[in-house]
């Protein structure tokens, strides 16, 4: 008889533990999808199983969790896999809507608004590749290790005809060339965005002369076949 009491006391406990558990469970499968993550910070190649599981653990802690990280990280996993993996993998590979969950959580993140405005770009939408890309500037002006995957992005959303657009592309040139000066050498050749770039560098002599000399080093190179 003594023991109903107890029993009753424990119940809010045992209830407790029976709805923290999945979510428990959930984050500890994230947790295992950190290796693959880690192997795209560095620059490796995990495969696309190791992708998609990874994006799975993620959304499944997402489910229990308001925070933007488990959609992120599952958005960074798919991005790794080519659009046509993405398409056969189904919902699950929903890119784009683990973007936009991630921003609605957390709208200041300028790798989540440069990865949208990537993906609308692929889509052929580049005025909302234009929209998300001026997101990720003003919500992060000077990222270093962003900088010139940005700055190339925004090239490749040319032309631009909007003024105030314009000019955020131009202040992303001089802040790249206080960050890399080769990086923005590199972006010019690739995407002939020479002519934008001196123009933006012109009040700014120092600047121009280090553009100037790094991109005179890259086509020497080039030219050598290095």
């Amino acid at each position: 008889m003594r023991l109903a009491p107890i029993l009753i006391a424990l119940i809010p406990a045992i209830l407790l533990l029976s709805l923290s558990l999945p979510s428990f469970i959930a984050a500890c499968t994230a947790l295992s999808a950190d290796t693959t993550l880690a192997q795209i910070q560095e620059r490796q190649s995990p495969s696309r199983d190791a992708l998609l599981d990874a994006a799975r653990a993620n959304q499944r802690a997402a489910a229990f969790f308001e925070s933007a990280r488990y959609r992120t990280n599952a958005a960074i996993a798919l991005f790794e896999l080519t659009s046509s993996q993405r398409r056969s993998a189904g919902d699950v590979a929903d890119v784009e809507r683990l973007l936009r969950d991630a921003l609605a959580a957390a709208p200041a993140s300028p790798y989540n608004w440069a990865r949208l405005a990537a993906l609308r770009l692929a889509a052929n939408d580049k005025r909302g590749a234009q929209q998300a890309w001026q997101m990720s500037v003003l919500t992060g002006r000077y990222v270093p290790g962003l900088m010139n995957a940005r700055l190339e992005l925004g090239f490749r959303m040319f032309p631009i005809v909007d003024p105030e657009l314009a000019e955020l592309l131009a202040d992303q040139v001089r802040l790249s060339m206080r960050n890399s000066r080769s990086g923005v050498a590199k972006v010019a050749r690739a995407n002939a965005a020479e002519p934008f770039i001196r123009a933006a560098l012109w009040s700014e002599p120092e600047l121009s002369r280090n553009f100037e000399s790094a991109y005179a080093k890259l086509v020497a190179k080039r030219k050598a076949g290095l």
